[in-house]
């Protein structure tokens, strides 16, 4: 039976209707060969990491009833054979991948399929016994959205895209997100623990193979450093499902890119004029250009002067092969430019924000419990505890989380106190101030006021130290978080060797009486600044 029509066009229309070459194509994750048409061309092949696991053939035994009733006969759907794909589009149960009965696979090597045309060897048809479908049979949120995504790019089949568009319609989306580093740079960590909890490690692992088998870093990247597209097509179906959720919003976001990226910019104040011989340069003089014009872009204030000590090489070859372009590189550095306005960035809290904000409580509640020698407790200290240090730099998309760090992450006089009372538990009744010093480690001019005012409020030395003992203590002294210290006036020379201008006050330095000779400061002036650290002895 031959069709009707141009058979390039038959073969193009049947691939597209009824295999995965919509997917495989739309991320150049294969490229058919250019003869395949014609008598000589050899059977195509792919290879096996782009598509995933070979040999799992997936059912729905509801949508084959469904079939039979609606056709008189089922058939195998190619939504449902998906990389990653694990529930079904329409129903949202588990797929199965072998006969209900005796657990026999669909699908044997080198044979043919013949479920669920005929029955399986234990004379059970599939879809004979459809049972009501509960909890125990239903996937994931997440996995039926992402089947949904999957059938909807199949039935849109919306062509190839470039690698550079593909990547700069996922960059812009992971912008818009708040996980953007740098002036060009992606948080690919922060961007890959918000995949992680959006789909969880679990339902992750029967997804991807590659993250089933401890393969967990690079999620967001096209190919390899040599163009080569190494990349499983499920990990960029997952990603894609990740950013955009639905398949109309990638394909518009896809053609936007593309139309962005063959339609030439507006004209702007002070853009580099590339006309005449330098628009007809060879490729050396273009990439060339393009780099320099890159650089002043991104750097507004770069001059022909900061060119040369930093593009050096480039210039001298660009000045010996086009001597034209090198003098528009030159007038246009001459010339003023600005930024372009960065557009603000709508993030929409993450749905796990609440969540993830009474695990960062209770551990920073562990901190402060604790009866180990004192850290500072910082925000960061805090995500890392509880194992959320990536919501610390995404505001946006954790609000909650961030108002918990904020609210327990201590100031450093704070930080000082349970650090000297933690060493006054430590130490035998009648410690020297010397002694405790050395012992706490607290920077000695700042333990000086401490001391002081401890002394002068009657603290009593605790013995014997509990989970919470020093936090409460310090609460029933009215000292909080966000302590300011005890002379919050007073400004402190940096610690170091910088040189650091004395205030006006003198000081004068009281010999101590104590084994250790540790000289005690005694301001005159109360509005002076602290002295100087003491200065290394020269030799």
């Amino acid at each position: 039976m031959r069709l009707p029509g141009d058979s390039g066009d038959n073969v193009e229309r049947l691939l597209n209707d009824n295999t995965m070459f919509p997917l495989a194509t739309l991320f150049n994750s294969w490229a058919p060969p250019t003869d395949w048409l014609s008598t000589a061309a050899r059977p195509a092949t792919m290879r096996r990491r782009t598509l995933g696991l070979a040999g799992l053939t997936k059912m729905c035994e509801r949508c084959l009833r469904e079939d039979f009733n609606a056709h008189g006969s089922p058939y195998i759907h190619r939504a449902h054979q998906a990389p990653g794909v694990t529930c079904c589009w329409r129903h949202g149960t588990l797929l199965i991948e072998r006969c209900t009965e005796c657990f026999c696979p669909f699908e044997e090597p080198r044979e043919l399929l013949e479920v669920p045309w005929k029955p399986c060897a234990c004379g059970y048809r599939l879809g004979s016994d459809v049972a009501p479908i509960d909890e125990a049979t239903k996937g994931a949120d997440a996995a039926r959205g992402y089947a949904v995504f999957v059938r909807d790019l199949l039935l849109a089949a919306p062509g190839s895209h470039s690698t550079s568009v593909i990547a700069s319609t996922c960059r812009k989306k992971l912008v818009e997100l708040g996980l953007s580093r740098g002036q060009r740079g992606i948080d690919r960590n922060a961007a890959a623990a918000l995949l992680e909890d959006y789909y969880g490690t679990e339902l992750l692992g029967q997804m991807d193979p590659a993250y089933a088998a401890g393969k967990r870093d690079q999620w967001f990247r096209i190919g390899s450093r040599s163009g080569i597209q190494d990349v499983p097509l499920s990990r960029h179906l997952l990603t894609a499902h990740f950013l955009f959720v639905d398949a109309s919003r990638f394909i518009q976001a896809l053609d936007a890119a593309a139309a962005e990226a063959f339609t030439p910019p507006m004209q702007r104040q002070s853009t580099l004029d590339l006309g005449g011989d330098a628009q007809k340069a060879n490729d050396k003089v273009s990439r060339a250009v393009r780099e320099l014009h890159r650089a002043m872009e991104e750097n507004p204030g770069y001059r022909l002067e900061d060119l040369w000590s930093r593009y050096r090489g480039t210039l001298t070859r660009l000045l010996k092969w086009d001597r034209r372009a090198f003098a528009q590189i030159r007038d246009f550095a001459q010339k003023s430019r600005s930024k372009r306005p960065i557009a603000a960035r709508v993030v929409s809290p993450h749905r796990l924000d609440g969540e993830r904000a009474d695990q960062l409580r209770q551990a920073a509640l562990k901190l402060y419990a604790s009866t180990d020698r004192p850290a500072r407790i910082s925000r960061y200290s805090i995500g890392r505890a509880a194992k959320l240090a990536h919501v610390v730099s995404s505001r946006a998309a954790y609000p909650q989380c961030n108002e918990v760090l904020d609210g327990f992450a201590e100031t450093q006089w704070h930080f000082y106190a349970r650090r000297y009372l933690w060493t006054l538990a430590h130490l035998p009744g009648g410690a020297s101030p010397s002694e405790v010093w050395h012992q706490a480690g607290i920077w000695y001019y700042k333990f000086v006021e401490l001391d002081a005012y401890f002394r002068a409020h009657s603290l009593t030395q605790v013995s014997g130290l509990r989970e919470g003992q020093i936090v409460a203590v310090l609460h029933d002294y009215g000292i909080d978080l966000k302590w300011k210290g005890p002379c919050p006036d007073k400004t402190f020379a940096r610690p170091g060797r910088a040189y650091v201008k004395k205030g006006v006050g003198t000081t004068r330095t009281l010999a101590n009486t104590d084994s250790n000779n540790v000289p005690t400061p005694v301001l005159e002036d109360a509005d002076a600044v602290a002295v100087e650290p003491p200065q290394r002895k020269r030799a």
